[in-house]
């Protein structure tokens, strides 16, 4: 319960396009892809939209990266 508020505030924030910082563990932003087009009739096929990109804290980083080289 405590967890879908949680999440309902984030979904939220991002859907405004605010950014997203939990300290000790990494920040969620969104980020604007430009539409695509077909090289035919240079028509768009996917509209330009926003994409949720989630960019780990360096900590959080190099404790996966130690945990993957070994």
């Amino acid at each position: 319960m405590c967890l879908d508020l949680i999440f309902d505030i984030m979904s939220d924030a991002i859907s405004r396009g605010e950014r997203i910082e939990l300290r000790g563990f990494g920040s969620f932003d969104v980020r604007q892809v430009a539409a695509r087009k077909t090289a035919l009739v240079n028509q768009p096929v996917v509209p330009s939209h926003g994409r949720i990109v989630f960019r780990p804290c360096q900590k959080l980083r190099q404790s996966v990266w130690n945990k993957v080289k070994n």
